[in-house]
């Protein structure tokens, strides 16, 4: 009977010790995980803002890019591609608006219409862009992400170019906003790229090697 109860005293011992040993384990091996990720994640935050910080628009980069959890485990060339799927689904949304404008309006003016298709060519250029990219041709991206912003700079132009023509036909004052921030995203999209792998004319970060 007292062996009995020795073997059952000792038998609870070894589980207490093994149940403390593997909390303190547990513990370690969680502590030392949430630093990690702590650690991954100011890297990758620090990685966001330094590139951020060679935009003219830091805020609404880094706002932007934060707003993907992609941008959090991307490289210069990840960043460069979110920016430019960012202005791409922004453009999406902004032809979305002048389709409904259109279906929705009975007199439609000839200056919303062109803005239809030149936010068509803009969806498709950008999309160009990202497959340059894809294939490291800084170049040609560069140049498809212009003219897609020559086409929303286009567009915001159209009541002008009508006014010099036959009459004023002004933009909707909300696409003519929705123009004004496509034209900051894709100012991002061009000095992420200026700043990362190209040397562009007037930008005052030359492209690290590292990139």
């Amino acid at each position: 009977m007292a062996s009995q109860a020795l073997f059952f005293l000792s038998s609870s011992i070894s589980l207490l010790i093994l149940s403390i040993s593997f909390s303190q384990s547990y513990s370690s091996f969680s502590l030392s995980t949430v630093l990690a990720i702590n650690y991954h994640d100011q890297n990758s935050l620090a990685f966001i803002q330094d590139t951020c910080r060679r935009t003219g628009y830091y805020d609404i980069c880094v706002s932007s890019l934060e707003s993907d959890p992609r941008s959090f485990n991307a490289d210069s060339v990840g960043v460069a591609r979110i920016s430019i799927e960012l202005a791409k689904a922004n453009a999406t949304g902004v032809l979305n608006y002048i389709n409904n404008l259109i279906s929705d309006t009975k007199n439609v003016s000839q200056s919303i219409k062109s803005c239809q298709e030149l936010y068509q060519n803009a969806i498709s250029e950008l999309q160009t862009a990202i497959g340059f990219l894809d294939a490291a041709n800084y170049l040609q991206t560069n140049v498809k992400i212009s003219e897609a912003f020559g086409d929303t700079v286009n567009c915001n132009s159209e009541q002008i170019r009508r006014a010099s023509s036959m009459r004023l036909e002004e933009l909707p004052s909300a696409l003519t906003q929705m123009n004004e921030m496509m034209i900051i995203h894709y100012k991002i999209s061009l000095d992420i790229l200026c700043s990362r792998f190209l040397k562009c004319p007037g930008s005052p970060y030359p492209p690290p090697s590292w990139s």
